[in-house]
């Protein structure tokens, strides 16, 4: 059984291309290879608004568990 470790991001989706979210996915997939790693993130795909955009919830992605959270509000509440 291998170690089991978390990476947190504030948000992510397959299709991200660049940034913090580009780069904790580059950890995830690397760490992953002696690691069984969640990947920790929001449902919000919109950085400007927060708003809850995908499922919450848990699915696999390759070798990382993506863990989803609803956020508590939107900007602007």
């Amino acid at each position: 059984m291998k170690p089991r470790i978390a990476i947190v991001v504030q948000r992510w989706a397959p299709d991200m291309v660049g940034g913090s979210e580009a780069l904790a996915w580059q950890y995830a997939e690397l760490l992953s290879r002696d690691f069984e790693v969640d990947l920790l993130t929001s449902t919000a795909l919109d950085y400007v608004t927060w708003a809850n955009a995908l499922p919450e919830g848990a699915e696999r992605v390759g070798d990382v568990t993506v863990r989803r959270f609803k956020t508590a509000f939107t900007r602007g509440e």
